[in-house]
């Protein structure tokens, strides 16, 4: 068979290539299948696509809790986009929102409370006179090895409001959210029933995990990745044995956070009850095997 022979890119036609901003690439959606956590945390059952970049959007000025001020953005309400997608299932009542860099937030798709939680998808901010589809990055300082980048889209939370979290924290996952590419649809309370290893640490435990860590951290590779894992590679209670080590983990950020790269920030509203409680599920986990996810 005959070759053609390779046409070589002008450099200048190259150059425009890699300026332009990349698409907006699709969000994947899928309802978790029963079974085997481990299984089926990599399953893509009823699997689809939410189509961002072909999505008609308006011209909306939001809040931007990342942004830390109001801006003017091409955007969808993120509900218009879960009730296009979401499976007409009686059992499905939640969905996991996960995002590229391992974020996983859980909401219930109930319409009830719906008006506090003001969330948007944006393809483009309003920035000097024109509409820019590069979103700009979120960064702690100018040493900060992991700023915040979205890909062609990005969620816009207009509130720190989650309904799981504590009313009384400081933390919100909004804050720390980069590009949403997944809607996993769940029953929410076989999704927390995974963590129930046992009769005793864990109806203590996995309320105190559901209200301040689930969205970060997940439990050997089954949930969030944006934290460590509680049990893999190494169990969270061998590096911080004591009560006390937790609750100095959780409530203080070490000066250098930022530029070591470590997200998490200061909780200094977790009491020393939830530490005692999330401490005795932790050193559980250890040996307990999750179990079986039972919508």
């Amino acid at each position: 068979m005959r070759r053609l022979p390779l046409t070589p890119i002008p450099l200048l036609a190259l150059s425009l290539m890699l300026a332009l901003p990349a698409l907006a690439a699709p969000i994947e959606t899928w309802v978790r299948p029963a079974g085997d956590p481990l299984v089926v945390e990599h399953q893509r059952a009823q699997a689809g696509a939410f189509d961002v970049q072909a999505a008609p959007m308006q011209a909306h000025e939001l809040m931007d809790l990342q942004y830390g001020g109001k801006r003017q953005f091409k955007a969808l309400s993120l509900w218009a986009v879960i009730d296009q997608v979401a499976p007409k299932d009686p059992k499905v009542d939640g969905v996991l929102l996960r995002f590229a860099n391992g974020m996983a937030v859980p909401l219930p798709l109930e319409p009830t409370g719906r008006e506090k939680l003001k969330l948007w998808i944006a393809r483009a901010v309003w920035v000097d006179g024109q509409w820019r589809a590069e979103l700009p990055p979120i960064s702690q300082g100018d040493r900060d090895p992991r700023p915040l980048k979205f890909k062609g889209h990005k969620l816009v939370a207009e509130t720190p409001f989650h309904p799981f979290a504590n009313p009384d924290a400081d933390f919100s996952p909004w804050r720390h959210v980069d590009t949403l590419v997944g809607l996993e649809f769940v029953n929410l309370k076989a999704w927390y029933g995974q963590f129930q290893v046992d009769e005793k640490a864990s109806p203590q435990g996995t309320p105190v995990y559901k209200t301040w860590c689930t969205h970060c951290h997940g439990v050997r590779r089954v949930g969030a990745r944006f934290g460590w894992d509680f049990v893999d590679p190494l169990p969270a209670v061998d590096q911080r044995p004591t009560v006390s080590d937790l609750l100095f983990h959780v409530r203080y950020r070490a000066t250098d956070a930022t530029q070591l790269g470590l997200m998490m920030p200061a909780m200094k509203r977790f009491t020393r009850g939830e530490g005692e409680r999330l401490h005795a599920w932790l050193r559980v986990l250890i040996d307990k095997p999750l179990k079986a996810y039972e919508p």
